[in-house]
C-alpha cells in the first residue's frame, strides 16, 4: 500500500505523540525537522529516528524525555541536544533546543547560542531539503487550523524537483562545516 505523504507526516505525528504530549504538558514547543520529514515526503516508510527541535532548554528536554524513553543519552546537552529510545516504538530520538552557531576559523565546534525561532534554527540546516519542520504537537492535539508544516526555504520544491540547495549563502555555510559538502556528495 503506497501512503500519500501527508499519511506519512501523520504517522511521523504519531510515532512522535508521547514525546509531543509530554512537552505539550509542559508549555513547549515540539518539531520533527531534517531527514525524517524529508523522507516522509519521498514516501519512505521506514522510521528508525526522529529529530526534533523545540523552545525547551536542556535540562527541561531532559527531564520530559526521561517520562517516555527507556534511555537518554546526553552528551550533545552542551550544544542543546538530549537523545533516547521511546518506549513502546524503539525509534531513536532527539531533541535540540532551537539555536544558532558561528564557528572560529580552522575549527569544526560550533559557539552554539539558544535561540527562540524555528526559523532561525531551520536556517541553520545543510540543505533546503532538511530544513522543513512539522508541528507534531499540533497534529497529536487535532489543532484544526494551525499550521504544522514549515518550510520556509522552499525544501519541498527543491525535493520534487530533485535539487540539493542551501538555505542560506553556500560560501558561508560550506567554510563553517566543510563536512556539508561531503553530505552533498553522498
Amino acid at each position: 500500500m503506497n501512503d500519500s505523504p501527508l499519511d506519512q507526516l501523520s504517522r511521523l505525528a504519531t510515532l512522535s505523540a508521547p514525546l509531543a504530549e509530554e512537552f505539550d504538558r509542559a508549555g513547549f514547543s515540539l518539531y520533527a525537522v531534517g531527514g525524517s520529514i524529508r523522507d516522509a515526503l519521498l514516501g519512505i516508510r521506514e522510521v528508525e529516528e526522529i529529530d526534533f527541535t523545540t523552545n525547551a532548554r536542556p535540562p527541561d528536554i531532559e527531564r520530559l524525555m526521561s517520562q517516555v524513553c527507556g534511555s537518554l543519552w546526553v552528551q550533545g546537552r552542551e550544544f542543546g541536544t538530549i537523545g533516547g529510545i521511546l518506549r513502546g516504538s524503539g525509534i531513536q530520538a532527539e531533541v535540540t533546543t532551537f539555536r544558532s552557531e558561528s564557528y572560529v576559523d580552522h575549527s569544526r565546534k560550533p559557539a552554539v547560542e539558544w535561540g527562540d525561532s524555528l526559523h532561525a534554527d531551520l536556517s541553520r540546516r545543510d540543505f533546503t531539503i532538511n530544513a522543513m519542520a512539522l508541528d507534531v504537537i499540533a497534529l497529536v492535539r487535532n489543532r484544526e487550523g494551525v499550521q504544522t508544516l514549515f518550510d520556509d526555504f522552499g525544501g519541498y520544491r527543491d525535493l520534487v524537483e530533485q535539487r540539493l540547495v542551501t538555505p542560506i549563502d553556500p560560501a558561508i555555510l560550506f567554510r563553517d562545516d566543510p563536512l556539508r559538502m561531503l553530505r552533498a556528495a553522498r
